[in-house]
């Protein structure tokens, strides 16, 4: 019995556990106590950059911008291929005003990992509102090309109404380049059934 508890002591003060409560406490709005579990769970595994980069968002979120940079800071210079970790501190960046040092946070996230589509949407979404409409557009000319369209017009591409008609725009593109091939199934299709 005694053996049992100390067992269960022991899985209620691992890292992983104490980190997904504090995700959990996180995303019911319980901020205070998702960061006193975030720091208790970086206490025990200061090395972990997923618990990092959730304590830096918490603290985004609640406007203490110092603080979630500085623990960025620290994430990065112990992890500096994560790609959360720069798309985060590029985000905070942005949000006090320093666009060229966010913009070459999510450069450095592209570097990590060239294929991740929320650093090229939004270094695109920032060149393009500084101006840059062409470097802007460069990354994903099929992704980015309606965001710039938008910014171009002078329309807001973060609004909900403007993802959602990029999102029926691609979709669309995308259908009539297949049509063909849908109309081709839908003759065999007809076939069978006679």
């Amino acid at each position: 019995m005694n053996e049992s508890t100390t067992r269960l002591e022991d899985l209620m003060n691992s890292p992983e556990v104490i980190y997904n409560n504090a995700l959990a406490l996180d995303r019911m709005g319980r901020a205070e106590e998702a960061e006193q579990q975030y720091r208790r769970a970086l206490a025990l595994a200061p090395d972990d950059p997923e618990i990092k980069n959730n304590l830096a968002l918490l603290l985004t979120r609640r406007g203490r911008m110092l603080e979630a940079e500085r623990c960025y800071e620290q994430a990065i210079v112990a992890h500096p291929t994560f790609e959360n970790l720069r798309l985060g501190y590029g985000d905070v960046l942005h949000a006090q005003g320093r666009t060229p040092e966010a913009i070459d946070q999510y450069r450095s996230a592209l570097s990590a990992n060239p294929n991740c589509a929320k650093a090229h949407r939004r270094m695109a979404e920032h060149l393009m509102a500084h101006g840059a409409h062409e470097e802007g557009r460069h990354p994903l000319p099929g992704v980015l090309a309606p965001y710039a369209c938008y910014a171009a017009r002078g329309v807001d591409p973060s609004d909900s109404k403007t993802q959602r008609a990029t999102s029926r725009n691609i979709f669309r593109t995308r259908a009539t380049r297949f049509a063909d091939r849908g109309g081709l199934r839908r003759r065999r299709r007809s076939t069978y059934r006679s």
